[in-house]
């Protein structure tokens, strides 16, 4: 089951406010309340009432998703906000430091902390879900699978790209990284996690998952080298496009690649309605008075 999201992309774009001369009570959702300046920026760009309703919808849905956040304590730590940051960082090519210097840096962490927290929420209702794919769900979502079969492999990686301590000025990222890599390495080779240490260390948006990867296709001759690696065997130090790295071989299989696909898009489909059809039940239950008037 792939859950989507860990993050929207993130633009730096120019926040608009619009016009917030008067600030109307919109609407009330149990103890929350809804003004028009929380959204006003995007009334002001709809056409008819109809999308101003669905913009509150919208808001009203965030506001009780924060409310099952905070009740369940899942809002992220500031560990995972700053791992995500500097997530963030990379992929913009800049450092964390640039990056906090933006104009628009507190609507970025705000997007962060935000997206943290619904994933951390669809992963929790979901986690236990034993969901079961049907023979029936086979014959009607997977008619037009073939019957070739193909081996697979998860891999775990750690990525490196600026190290603890590291200094731009000073320091040469490829040295530095490949250094700390080799210290992570021996750790695991004494009988420490590579998975704890992913999550702990590595520094791409793989960490969340303790660096493991989905199934993968051996197509590559890096992946053919991972293959050939004992349980718990480090690999060599190799390069990635944001940095360098370490993998471990996770799992592996043999499988209907058509077929297995098909199934996964049924687990991820159920486990995406089991988590609307909740929100829409505690939405049902909640307290929420919308004042169209004020429209």
């Amino acid at each position: 089951m792939k859950l989507v999201l860990i993050f929207l992309l993130l633009v730096f774009s120019k926040i608009t406010t619009g016009n917030n001369e008067t600030n109307s009570i919109l609407a009330i959702v149990n103890q929350n309340i809804l003004t028009s300046q929380a959204i006003q920026s995007q009334l002001d760009q709809s056409k008819s009432l109809e999308d101003k309703i669905r913009i509150i919808n919208d808001k009203i849905n965030l506001i009780l998703q924060q409310e099952l956040i905070d009740s369940f304590g899942l809002n992220p730590s500031k560990d995972e906000v700053d791992r995500a940051l500097k997530h963030v960082s990379i992929k913009n090519n800049m450092s964390l430091t640039e990056l906090k210097e933006h104009p628009n840096f507190i609507y970025i962490e705000n997007d962060v902390k935000k997206n943290l927290s619904i994933f951390n929420l669809k992963t929790f209702l979901t986690k236990d879900l034993n969901i079961n794919v049907s023979q029936n769900d086979i014959k009607k979502s997977c008619q037009n699978h073939n019957s070739q079969v193909n081996k697979q492999i998860k891999i775990a990686e750690i990525i490196i790209s600026h190290p603890p301590g590291f200094n731009s000025k000073v320091d040469n990222p490829e040295i530095s990284s490949k250094k700390f890599l080799n210290k992570l390495s021996n750790h695991i080779n004494k009988g420490a996690s590579f998975i704890s240490l992913a999550k702990l260390h590595s520094q791409d948006q793989s960490y969340i998952y303790g660096g493991v990867s989905d199934w993968k296709m051996i197509n590559s001759e890096l992946l053919k080298e991972i293959e050939k690696l004992n349980k718990n065997q480090v690999s060599n130090i190799y390069p990635k496009e944001n940095g360098w790295a370490i993998a471990i071989k996770f799992d592996e299989r043999i499988v209907n690649l058509e077929l297995e696909e098909c199934k996964k898009d049924i687990r991820a489909t159920k486990a995406e309605n089991y988590f609307v059809d909740y929100l829409n039940n505690y939405k049902n239950q909640a307290n929420i008075t919308i004042f169209r008037e004020k429209l």
